[in-house]
């Protein structure tokens, strides 16, 4: 007999509680998308050398002076407001 799992949408609360438990460990790559905890792999060199690239085509085309650091959204942008 197989046995289905059952999805749980976690909130922002819960997942800051997770945080601050240990749970998710400050150095882990994780993402909140739509209530789900997502285990983010790492940006192995082709994914970074494609931002790179996109980045120098937008810069040749947009404006030269245009910088693309690294972003960091917050959970409440990841994951929606609280459910």
């Amino acid at each position: 007999m197989a046995v289905e799992a059952i999805r749980r949408h976690v909130s922002v609360t819960e997942y800051n509680a997770m945080a601050q438990a240990g749970i998710l460990g400050d150095d882990e790559r994780v993402e909140g998308l739509d209530g789900d905890v997502i285990v983010a792999p790492p940006q192995g060199p082709p994914h970074v050398s494609v931002v790179a690239r996109i980045a120098d085509v937008l810069r040749s085309r947009l404006d030269a002076r245009l910088a693309f650091p690294d972003v960091t959204f917050t959970v409440d942008e990841l994951m929606g407001p609280d459910r």
